[in-house]
């Protein structure tokens, strides 16, 4: 089992037994740690897999479906999305 997958497991068993504050709490630690992303449309409340590149909630970084609000230097991070508002 690859060190993602590991992770993807233990947060995943995590949410299993969370309530919605304790989710919220996982996430962003999971993200401040660097195992996820937040996803940069503002509209979407999705945390996704390091290593994913588009967004799994709304496909947010996909040239098709990127909100018409981000410039095309949107791009995941360990910290999460970095984007320039037109």
């Amino acid at each position: 089992m690859s060190e993602a997958e590991a992770v993807r497991s233990v947060i995943a068993r995590l949410r299993t037994h969370a309530d919605e504050p304790e989710t919220q709490r996982i996430h962003e630690l999971a993200r401040q740690a660097g195992y996820l992303w937040r996803c940069g449309n503002p509209a979407c409340p999705a945390y996704n897999c390091r290593g994913r590149r588009y967004c799994e909630g709304c496909g947010w970084g996909r040239r098709a479906s990127r909100s018409a609000t981000f410039t095309r230097a949107c791009t995941p991070s360990a910290g999460g999305p970095r984007c320039a508002a037109r």
